[in-house]
């Protein structure tokens, strides 16, 4: 049976304590809670005024998808401009995209400007915890890792999209682990070429020699992640709902402020000056396979974009090599435009750089970085209206353009 890691404590630990002092933080002012702590991904976009429907896909696997669907905005007038597909990153869900603020929420503002937005959820996360065939608490439940979700959720996703929405194409928009996935997925599944018409990759993740966060150093360096599996610790949980509304309802407190902004900035300081600090620790970090984790570590330690290394022998009997086959980028024809930030520990932009070199020459269309923009301040800083957002709308227009006369808005519309 499959153990849980319920406790914050791994992942303070997992993270480098020097962290916690390198950039003084503003304390919270105020006590009052914000109501976002306690709602989900339907009650986030309801309460705000938006229509919600929720939809679920079965993987070839057998796994049990939700996708989250915000099909119009408040402008009645927005003309239709396409489907786009929200895929999250490592420990977070759908609701990590419309955790800030309304006008400071990629899909809400491209719901208003007429975009019919889907946000996905990957396997094991709380959305989409189901399987026709396995318990959650088996060990063969949590046998997954991003591969995984390569192969079977990011083709499942958007086939069900397309079907639908009844078009033929959608533009991806990934952020971390989610582009980590679909740049696997557009290897292995050729077909999705013709289904994307852009792939949009914040903070893309996929070679990390110059990575700096501190959970991929102790898991790949100190033995960590191999103990976790021999314990059987396969679900990788670092906290549970009880524990986020915890946390979040102390961090607004006054004097407590700081302490929790110090949690949030472990990963990025711009975002935990917001004084949404809260809410975001509310919604994540959420469950992952440990075994995913672990697969993220291995491109660190081994400076590679690879499939699951398990090993000379079991790599022989699955592979028919020694070594795990490494991604073949330049299998991609999917266009692509880059988003990074300076101080990001995980996707940094020198590593951002080098796969731009690996990929197809004139694949990536343009890389955009923002000097001090950590890894998740492209979902949660105070300011992503007047930079990032504005940024992401010229992108769509320039390389996605007006939807052609061949394709017909969904009946919704």
């Amino acid at each position: 049976m499959a153990m849980s890691l319920s406790s914050c404590v791994l992942l303070i630990l997992a993270f480098s304590i020097p962290v916690f002092g390198a950039t003084a933080q503003p304390s919270l002012r105020g006590n009052k809670v914000d109501g976002d702590i306690y709602r989900d991904v339907a009650a986030l976009v309801q309460t705000k005024g938006y229509p919600f429907e929720s939809h679920e896909t079965v993987t070839d696997d057998g796994y049990i998808l939700t996708l989250h669907r915000i099909p119009k905005g408040k402008n009645p007038h927005a003309p239709f401009k396409g489907v786009v597909m929200f895929q999250h990153g490592i420990l977070c869900g759908s609701d990590c995209w419309v955790m800030n603020s309304e006008e400071r929420s990629l899909p809400f503002v491209l719901a208003n400007e007429g975009y019919d937005v889907w946000m996905t959820n990957n396997r094991g996360t709380p959305y989409s915890n189901k399987h026709t065939r396995l318990g959650r608490w088996s060990s063969a439940y949590w046998d997954f890792s991003f591969h995984d979700m390569a192969m079977f959720d990011v083709p499942a996703n958007i086939d069900y999209i397309l079907a639908h929405t009844n078009v033929s194409q959608l533009t991806y928009v990934g952020h971390s682990q989610g582009t980590s996935q679909m740049f696997a997925s557009l290897t292995l599944k050729s077909d999705l070429a013709s289904k994307v018409n852009l792939f949009i990759a914040v903070t893309p993740v996929s070679f990390l020699l110059h990575q700096s966060f501190g959970l991929l150093t102790t898991l790949a360096r100190s033995g960590v992640g191999a103990l976790l599996m021999k314990l059987g610790v396969y679900e990788f949980n670092p906290t549970n709902t009880l524990l986020r509304d915890t946390y979040a309802t102390v961090c607004a407190l006054p004097l407590l402020g700081s302490l929790c902004q110090g949690l949030v900035g472990l990963i990025d300081t711009k975002t935990a000056a917001s004084v949404r600090a809260p809410v975001y620790l509310s919604h994540a970090p959420v469950s992952t396979s440990t075994k995913c984790l672990l697969h993220f570590a291995q491109f660190m330690e081994e400076n590679t974009f690879a499939q699951y290394n398990y090993g000379t022998d079991e790599n022989f009997r699955r592979y028919g090599t020694a070594h795990a086959p490494a991604y073949e980028l330049s299998k991609i024809h999917t266009p692509m435009v880059f988003f990074s930030g300076s101080l990001d520990p995980l996707g940094d932009p020198r590593d951002v750089e080098y796969l731009s070199s690996v990929l197809p020459e004139g694949l990536v269309k343009e890389h955009i970085n923002y000097e001090d923009y950590g890894h998740v301040a492209f979902l949660g800083s105070d300011d992503v209206e007047d930079r990032f957002i504005p940024d992401m709308l010229r992108v769509l227009k320039q390389y996605v353009g007006p939807i052609t006369s061949s394709v017909s808005a969904p009946a919704y519309l």
